[in-house]
């Protein structure tokens, strides 16, 4: 692995909820819509949430994947996201297996 290829993985880890998604990512099959996987990784982060705090986290947490984590993770290589296909659909990327490894250390 580059320098360059490994600051990239790095930095797209240094945020714990994309650590979170990769982490959610190993346990659920792929490929995923960007809604289901929303629901999946809420109940994974809040699982003791009311229905109504949790359908609230859930929208918040489907809007920062789609705008903020799931891009940079793609960036990098860790992830496949297609926003333009269906709902979006995340899927390993390249470098998935390395921030696997990462996350393992």
């Amino acid at each position: 692995m580059t320098k360059r290829r490994l600051n990239s993985t790095l930095g797209a880890l240094a945020h714990p909820r994309r650590r979170a998604v990769v982490s959610c990512l190993t346990r659920e099959y792929l490929p995923i819509p960007v809604p289901s996987f929303a629901t999946y990784l809420a109940l994974s982060l809040f699982p003791d949430a009311e229905t109504d705090d949790f359908e609230e986290f859930r929208t918040e947490l489907e809007h920062s994947l789609r705008h903020v984590h799931l891009p940079k993770l793609a960036e990098a290589g860790i992830v496949t996201y297609d926003p333009d296909l269906g709902d979006g659909v995340v899927d390993e990327g390249p470098e998935f297996e390395t921030a696997v490894d990462f996350l393992d250390c």
